[in-house]
């Protein structure tokens, strides 16, 4: 087996490994989660009057930071998953995603694929544990956004310019640290 199958093999055994905490149970237990699914269970249920949402509170929807969770679980529960499979698709969706993050960070600063790996054991962190969805997210996009801007300092396309600028409005829609990271970084 070759060097490239072999990390291939390896990343996607890591990657469906990864998703096995999130489909094993029910209810994950992620302190923060609760609240934030209250919230859109209340702007998808708002015209409902089984709720009667509506008599009491105005629809306030923005385009501000959180607003690719809120959408996210959104458009997935009009597809007419349960808000909880929502949300699990949407942390699967985390998890198939930071670790492919890294490697693209790791190949923009032309290092070995195999560092990519420890991506798995950090997709885990103390935010997944408090359920900061929406912060995790960002990071993702985060990590693209500044591969992105090293990609294009190196070679100087359009396409990577593009990039920076969709994965800067992506890591500002998922959290506002994830911004302040990248201006502090100087991709924005």
């Amino acid at each position: 087996m070759t060097g490239r199958r072999l990390f291939a093999g390896l990343f996607a055994a890591l990657t469906l490994v990864s998703l096995v905490p999130v489909w094993s149970q029910r209810m994950l237990p992620m302190l923060d989660t609760a609240n934030h699914l209250a919230l859109v269970r209340g702007w998808h249920s708002y015209y409902d009057p089984v709720y009667h949402l509506a008599d009491f509170y105005d629809l306030r929807v923005k385009l501000v930071p959180y607003f690719l969770f809120y959408a996210a679980i959104h458009l997935l529960m009009l597809l007419h998953f349960s808000i909880e499979t929502a949300n699990k698709l949407f942390l699967s969706a985390y998890l198939i995603l930071f670790p492919l993050s890294v490697l693209y960070l790791v190949r923009s600063f032309g290092r070995s694929d195999w560092l990519a790996l420890g991506g798995f054991s950090l997709a885990f962190s103390q935010s997944w544990m408090y359920g900061f969805s929406s912060f995790m997210m960002g990071t993702c996009f985060t990590l693209l956004a500044i591969g992105a801007i090293c990609r294009y300092l190196e070679a100087g396309r359009d396409r990577d310019l593009l990039a920076l600028t969709i994965f800067n409005l992506l890591a500002f829609f998922g959290h506002i640290l994830s911004l302040v990271c990248l201006w502090r970084g100087g991709a924005f």
